[in-house]
């Protein structure tokens, strides 16, 4: 599986699909989810929490594929480059539940 990139100062959309026990679910359109860059040590916030919509073109929160978009504005504040970690954190009836994935942070040189 490829590492999924993010260019530092460019909008960015990436497809996650989410799991439990090894199984899709359902995430309802009332549900909350939650999406941020943090170090693969999980001990710095590279770039804040960011909500995500389930009317984001190719999602399908009915089978938990969750299309996490940042925008250029989010992805400018980041100040480190390499691997770092994709937060998304779904709650469903005030039950939060968090998954990592990793991604590589590079900064581009077409402005």
């Amino acid at each position: 599986m490829t590492t999924p990139i993010i260019v530092i100062a460019d909008d960015t959309e990436l497809f996650v699909t989410l799991t439990k026990d090894d199984v899709t679910f359902t995430i309802a359109v009332d549900d909350t989810v939650k999406a941020a860059l943090v170090s693969t040590n999980h001990t710095t916030e590279l770039m804040a929490e960011v909500d995500q919509f389930h009317y984001t073109n190719g999602a399908d929160w009915a089978n938990s594929l969750v299309g996490v978009v940042f925008t250029e504005a989010q992805t400018s504040v980041i100040t480190e480059t390499g691997k770092a970690l994709l937060e998304i954190q779904v709650t469903q009836n005030g039950i939060k539940t968090t998954w990592f994935s990793v991604v590589k942070i590079i900064q581009g040189h077409i402005s």
